[in-house]
Formats: structure tokens, C-alpha cells, sequence
């Protein structure tokens, strides 16, 4: 189990941004973390809102397992209504218990691009947005965890505030950007 005060979210952002720029991946600019807190009450009271009248997730079978698309389909909805870059972050979640998801590394990164094209479906990673404040909005992990251990009030559940403030888990950026998911063939841009 990694301890989650050892290192903070900031650094860990900046750290997956840098390996995506020296991979030669594409990634949006960044320039500092701004201070404060972007998600909003009332933004999270109009979240679900945003994603029903702005994509086609419509039940928790579109959001379970679908962490790729569903931050594909908000980015820009939630960049638009933020007045903000948001990053697409690609990464794993280290629990408390010890048990980390879709944890992976450097090499396993090394060995998906040097397929190029051919993990189409295979990639195990995780992806969730950042916001320049280093808050993070994950829509998909609370109710991908409630399908699979059949509790239903965790349906339809986002996960969203100061990464380094979360309780039970921490997020763990690997990459920025969408580059790596288009040239390793785990998502296909149109």
C-alpha cells in the first residue's frame, strides 16, 4: 500500500504530464495549479444534469467500465461550463486496503505504444478528468464498483473534489491527455 501523504496530487500531475511530453505524446499546455475549488455545490447538484442533456449516457451500464468514453463525451461540456482547461488524466487508483485498480507502470505504458494500434479494447487503465485547481471528477468508478459488488445506491455516483482531500483511495496520474489512448488503439477518433 502506497501511503497517500507521501507525494500530493500536484506533484503527481505534473510528474504524468512531463512522461507524456517526453514520450512524444500530445498533450494540452499546462501552466500552474490554480488555488480554490471549481466543483462547485451547485455544479455538482447540476452534474448529472450536464451528462443527461449532453451525451448519450442514460443508465449505470453506460457509465460502468466506460471511464475511456464518458470523459471523452464531458471534457468540453464540463471545460465549457467551468470556464477552464480540463485534463484528460490517464492513470490508477491506489486504495487504503491495499488493493490497488488498474494499477500499471512506465514499461507497461513503453509496451502499449511499441503495439501501436493493436490493444484495441485490451488497455487496463483508468481515466478521469483534472481540473487546474487539482480537484478530479470521475463519473464512472462509483458506479463501476456498485455494479460489481451489487450495491445499488452507489449507482450513478461521481466522485469529485480536491484529489489529496479524498477519503479511502488515491488517484494516481500516469499520462495527460488522449494521445496515448489514439496510438495505442484504445480509442478510435473519428
Amino acid at each position: 500500500m502506497t501511503d497517500k501523504r507521501t507525494t500530493n496530487y500536484h506533484s503527481e500531475f505534473l510528474t504524468a504530464y512531463e512522461r507524456t511530453k517526453n514520450l512524444g505524446l500530445n498533450c494540452p499546455p499546462f501552466t500552474s495549479e490554480l488555488a480554490g475549488k471549481l466543483c462547485s455545490p451547485t455544479f455538482l447538484r447540476e452534474f448529472p444534469y450536464l451528462i443527461r442533456d449532453n451525451t448519450n449516457v442514460s443508465s449505470p451500464d453506460d457509465l460502468a467500465h466506460q471511464c475511456l468514453y464518458v470523459n471523452l463525451l464531458i471534457k468540453d461540456i464540463i471545460s465549457k461550463r467551468l470556464n477552464c482547461e480540463v485534463y484528460y488524466t490517464i492513470g490508477w487508483i491506489d486504495c487504503d486496503d491495499g488493493d490497488p485498480m488498474y494499477k500499471f507502470d512506465d514499461e507497461y505504458i513503453s509496451t502499449a505504444l511499441a503495439h501501436y494500434g493493436s490493444t484495441r479494447g485490451a488497455l487496463k487503465v483508468h481515466a478521469w478528468l483534472t481540473l487546474p485547481t487539482m480537484e478530479v471528477i470521475d463519473p464512472t468508478l462509483a458506479t463501476t464498483i456498485a455494479l460489481v459488488q451489487n450495491k445499488p445506491n452507489g449507482l450513478g455516483g461521481v466522485i469529485a473534489g480536491k484529489a489529496d482531500d479524498l477519503q479511502g483511495f488515491s488517484y494516481r496520474p500516469m499520462l495527460v491527455g488522449m494521445d496515448f489512448l489514439v496510438r495505442t488503439g484504445g480509442m478510435v477518433v473519428a
